[in-house]
């Protein structure tokens, strides 16, 4: 077995429980680390992921493995030769772009904050399958790694990550998905809503294009290794945030942040912020994504990790947004300062 595999199922969703299973064949009998990243990448607080995992064990094909937690987010075990199965839970309820979220309606899901690294095989293949368990069978999913079968666009099934860095850093969304696409340069876009929301989500891709056509701009190209980019948009009654990762991003918004289609000619406030959010996470698609600062080169997911130029990546990123709003036609009055994150 070359790959980590891990398999993701909307286990419980009254409960708010995914079941997580990792598989992985050890390198030798040493001791193997399992670890839960402490943070994610672009929301740079401690955020404590693994409070949230419960129950984990580990067999192989002799039966039970000793696993040894030795802080709040590592485990030891000892391999005996022999491929390894590790079993947990995660509760996920957390309405927020960082972490996981699972209901009867919605489930929003972060690896960084699900699926534990092998110290031994970080830089292996992943291979994700994402299984729906107790979801309607009117659910569909919108993943942004690349498939590993022979799925459609919004099937649940497996995807395949280069290494664990690629796998933390894609985010996935499941439920009734309203889906629109566009093509930049070549490449396609995708623009995915969830939640309860009556809008014209054409007029939002008719006005998207245009707003990441400037960020290209800016740049002068999209990124060579890009291959699809997703807007990952989470619809609620209340919340507003987006986190960056490298060919997708994952958005929170009000679903009267989006557009009226009784009033196509209207651009309100609150739409002009949600173009603004999804022009902000757009440009981390190269500021913070592939350049960043030197110190946040190489993530170190187990503690802090400090860096003085946040101001010059996210304050940069916050003058862009605003700018390609501008630069697009799509500003029509002020807009007031907005967290992302």
């Amino acid at each position: 077995m070359t790959e980590v595999c891990y398999q993701l199922e909307l286990a419980d969703l009254t409960g708010h429980y995914l079941q997580v299973q990792l598989t992985f064949a050890p390198d030798d009998n040493q001791p193997v680390m399992l670890s839960m990243p402490a943070w994610i990448p672009g929301s740079y607080m401690v955020r404590d992921f693994a409070r949230h995992l419960l129950d984990l064990q580990a067999f192989d094909g002799d039966g039970p493995l000793m696993v040894e937690q030795l802080d709040k987010q590592c485990w030891r075990l000892t391999p005996r030769g022999q491929a390894v199965t590790v079993r947990y839970q995660i509760y996920a309820f957390d309405l927020s772009v960082r972490a996981n979220y699972l209901s009867g309606h919605i489930a929003v899901v972060n690896p960084a904050a699900s699926c534990l690294a092998v110290s031994s095989h970080l830089t292996k293949p992943c291979l994700l399958q994402i299984r729906p368990g107790q979801a309607p069978t009117t659910w569909q999913l919108a993943c942004p790694l690349p498939r590993a079968d022979s799925g459609g666009l919004n099937d649940f099934g497996q995807y395949r990550a280069i290494d664990y860095n690629q796998l933390i850093d894609s985010p996935f969304i499941a439920g009734e998905l309203n889906t629109r696409s566009f093509e930049l340069a070549g490449i396609r876009h995708h623009l995915v809503l969830c939640g309860d929301s009556y809008t014209d989500i054409d007029r939002i891709v008719t006005d998207l294009e245009p707003l990441c056509d400037q960020q290209k701009q800016v740049f002068g190209a999209l990124p060579a290794d890009l291959q699809d980019y997703w807007f990952l948009t989470w619809v609620v009654d209340d919340g507003y945030g987006g986190l960056e990762h490298r060919n997708s991003t994952l958005l929170l918004c009000n679903r009267f942040d989006l557009p009226n289609p009784q009033q196509p000619t209207v651009t309100s406030e609150a739409y002009q912020n949600f173009l603004a959010l999804c022009s902000h996470e757009y440009f981390h698609t190269w500021w913070v994504k592939r350049a960043r600062p030197t110190e946040l080169l190489s993530y170190q997911l187990a503690a802090e990790q400090y860096t003085s130029q946040l101001w010059l990546y996210e304050g940069f990123t916050s003058y862009y947004d605003d700018l390609s709003l501008l630069r697009a036609g799509k500003n029509n009055q002020p807009l007031a300062t907005r967290p992302c994150q």
